[in-house]
């Protein structure tokens, strides 16, 4: 969308750079929970001895 001032686009940069940081500590936790729980996954397929080298590749691949 076009500007009518240096000074709109400026204070539209300004409302975005706030948002982003107010979303920040939301997607860090969320983060940290992705990989607490991927690092998880992959200790646990050590316990289990029926999985094919299919379902472990599976698994692992939802680690990246």
């Amino acid at each position: 969308m076009p500007f009518a001032s240096e000074a709109g686009r400026y204070s539209r940069l300004i409302d975005d750079v706030g948002s982003d940081y107010l979303l920040l500590g939301p997607f860090m936790t969320t983060a940290c929970r992705v990989v607490d729980m991927d690092a998880r996954r992959e200790q646990s397929l050590a316990h289990v001895q029926a999985f094919t080298d299919y379902e472990i590749n599976n698994a692992l691949a939802r680690n990246v």
